[in-house]
């Protein structure tokens, strides 16, 4: 379960010492606070997964890098530092450390009135490869289909889902917020919530809705989801 969030102004004096004597990993909870109520799209709030992300960050590469050090006597050798620590994180690993450090820098001048005495906007973000993406020849794509065994629940439940996703193109986060009452079988309209949290309507493809129409058939659930676990219930996002 994520961290939950409520962001407040954050004063200048905190249990009477000034803020400019505040050390980086002190600002911690504040940004996040403030990255729950004003970051993300449309500065509706991060996410919960991206809250998740950056406090991995902030309390692991960047705590240990530079979490004592005063804000006032930072220097642009810490972005090494920081780069080095994240590292071990995995292969975005140094460019996320750098990047969320950057922008915890912006916070601290931009809404907490400290000054970072060196230039953090020229600060480069470290560049990582793009991945290699393969895609699935028409052959293979078969193959996959026709694995299932749609006879059983389990098996028809993910041919039906590999079928929507393809029609729709929807991420699996924003098949797994579509309940059957927001799915008309007639027209295959349905709304759906997306990865800003916002309710948006599709059309499901012929071929897809003919795998709903069969699917929802053999459901004998009471669970108000498109889709469900083999055990009835609602189908994680992670599944």
């Amino acid at each position: 379960m994520h961290r939950q969030y409520s962001y407040t102004a954050c004063p200048r004096f905190i249990s009477g010492v000034l803020c400019l004597y505040m050390k980086v990993k002190e600002l911690f909870e504040s940004y996040l606070s403030y990255c729950a109520a004003f970051g993300g799209f449309r500065n509706m709030g991060n996410t919960a997964k991206t809250l998740h992300e950056k406090e991995r960050f902030l309390l692991g590469p960047i705590a240990k890098s530079v979490g004592e050090k005063e804000i006032s006597m930072l220097n642009e050798y810490d972005i090494v530092a920081v780069r080095e620590a994240g590292v071990q994180h995995g292969m975005y690993g140094a460019q996320r450390s750098v990047l969320y450090f950057r922008q915890l820098l912006d916070y601290a001048e931009s809404r907490r009135d400290l000054r970072v005495p060196f230039n953090y906007k020229r600060i480069k973000i470290p560049f990582v490869p793009d991945k290699k993406i393969e895609y699935l020849t028409a052959e293979e794509l078969t193959k996959v289909r026709n694995a299932f065994d749609i006879q059983t629940p389990a098996g028809l439940r993910t041919r039906t889902l590999i079928e929507f996703m393809m029609g729709t193109a929807l991420r699996i986060g924003e098949v797994c917020s579509i309940n059957k009452t927001n799915f008309n079988l007639d027209t295959g309209k349905f709304s759906f919530i997306d990865k800003y949290g916002s309710e948006q309507e599709a059309t499901c493809p012929e071929n897809s809705l003919f795998w709903i129409r069969v699917y929802l058939a053999k459901r004998f659930d009471d669970c108000p989801s498109l889709f469900v676990s083999g055990r009835g219930r609602l189908l994680p996002s992670s599944a």
